[in-house]
């Protein structure tokens, strides 16, 4: 599922706009900056929406042993 997909989505799931999706994400993701472990992974940057979906979903997915045979090795996340 691309990015446009899923704030389509969302957006439908909570009866608004993907415009106001956006602005949400962005603007909970802003308010995270000050946060040690967000200035960390970020060094300091605020990511756009998708690097930061990105990276939540590879903080969130299991080792490379305990995946399924199924799951790229692309989406791992880094050790």
């Amino acid at each position: 599922m691309n990015m446009k997909k899923i704030l389509e989505v969302v957006a439908a799931q909570n009866n608004t706009t993907v415009a106001e999706v956006r602005t949400e994400m962005e603007e909970a993701i802003a308010s995270a900056k000050d946060n040690p472990n967000f200035r960390q992974a970020f060094g300091g940057r605020i990511p756009s929406i998708e690097e930061f979906i990105l990276y939540a979903v590879l903080q969130c997915a299991p080792s490379p042993e305990n995946q399924p045979s199924f799951v790229s090795t692309s989406l791992t996340r880094s050790e």
